[in-house]
C-alpha cells in the first residue's frame, strides 16, 4: 500500500473531529481503504472498501474492542460508513469515498492560488 489520501480542511468542522477515538478510526479507515477496484484474498473490493476486524483495528489503533465497536457504530449512524459482517472479518465501505478521494478534488486544487508563489523543483542543499 502506497500513496496518499486527500484530507480537506473542512474536516476541522466535522462533528466527530473532537471525538478523538472516532476521528482516529475514520482516518485509519480512509488510509486503509482500497483506492482501486481489486481482489483481496479472493474477495472483490471496490474503491473505498477494506477488510478488517474489530480485533485488528483494536491492535493497530491501541483501542479496546469495545471502543472500536463504539466508534464504528457512531460512523455508521452518521452515514460515514457501512459494514458487512462476516464470521471472521468485516467489509467496511466508506460511503462518500468518491467525494473524499475523487478526481474532482484534484481538479479544484491544481496549481498555486492567485498570488501564491509556485513551488521550486530544484533540490535544496543537503537533500537529493
Amino acid at each position: 500500500m502506497c500513496g496518499y489520501i486527500k484530507l480537506h480542511r473542512q474536516i476541522l468542522e466535522w462533528g466527530r473531529f473532537e471525538d478523538h477515538n472516532t476521528f482516529r478510526v475514520f482516518i485509519y479507515l480512509l488510509l486503509k481503504a482500497s483506492s482501486t477496484n481489486r481482489v483481496f484474498d479472493e474477495k472483490p473490493l471496490k474503491k473505498g472498501q477494506l477488510i478488517t476486524s474489530r480485533k485488528s483495528l483494536s491492535e493497530k489503533l491501541g483501542l479496546s474492542e469495545k471502543e472500536v465497536r463504539t466508534c464504528i457504530t457512531k460512523l455508521k449512524r452518521t452515514g460515514e460508513i457501512d459494514t458487512i459482517g462476516k464470521s471472521k472479518y468485516t467489509i467496511i465501505t466508506i460511503k462518500k469515498w468518491s467525494k473524499y478521494q475523487g478526481s474532482q478534488a484534484v481538479a479544484e486544487s491544481k496549481g498555486p492560488t492567485k498570488g501564491q508563489q509556485e513551488a521550486s523543483r530544484r533540490p535544496t542543499k543537503g537533500h537529493s
